[in-house]
């Protein structure tokens, strides 16, 4: 039966890493929030869905969302907070019980270790090593900046989108292309 936690992933949340309780063999989480460590009883990908839900999307959502915006739904980064503020990324497939979670603005770099292991250290001096090749983490990694980039570009209005009034601009069109406006010169500027 699934444990329902009510953990709210904020700013200060750095990683949620998944281990196998002694005694149950459940799948349960540490997660690192602030300077603690919290034991979860529920596995890192519930927890990260809980979150995604409290504000209206899920990890299926999530899933499309980055092949809407990414072009691919293999280890794709989620975007949490009210206004999808922190990005996070995960090192292996959500079920995967070595699945860990990174918050991507608290990674401060990647270190490539011997037979596919990396270091991931965090800007708070907190440091860990994966069982990953650097090149894969760090191709999640950067895949979740471009999430991030992409998500802003969404946000800010776009400059052409703007009406301009009629007086001083006239309606072009190229060929079949929808018709825009031109700001037109005024008489009276050189």
């Amino acid at each position: 039966m699934k444990k329902k936690v009510e953990f709210q992933i904020t700013e200060e949340t750095k990683k949620i890493s998944p281990f196998r309780e002694k005694g149950t063999g459940e799948l349960h989480s540490i997660v690192l929030h602030g300077h603690d460590f919290l034991h979860l009883p529920a596995p890192p990908y519930e927890i990260v869905d809980y979150n995604l839900r409290r504000f209206g999307s899920s990890l299926r959502g999530a899933k499309d969302s980055a092949k809407e915006i990414l072009g691919t739904s293999s280890m794709f980064p989620v975007a949490l907070g009210k206004e999808n503020e922190w990005i996070w990324f995960m090192t292996e497939a959500i079920k995967n019980e070595r699945c860990t979670w990174f918050a991507l603005h608290h990674v401060n770099k990647l270190i490539p270790m011997e037979k596919e292991r990396t270091k991931v250290l965090l800007y708070c001096g907190y440091e860990e090593e994966i069982y990953i090749s650097a090149c894969s983490l760090t191709n999640r990694r950067n895949r979740g900046h471009l999430f991030q980039s992409k998500l802003l570009q969404n946000t800010y209005p776009h400059p052409f989108l703007y009406s301009l009034s009629t007086e001083n601009s006239g309606m072009v069109s190229e060929g079949n292309s929808v018709q825009y406006e031109v700001k037109k010169p005024n008489p009276d500027e050189k």
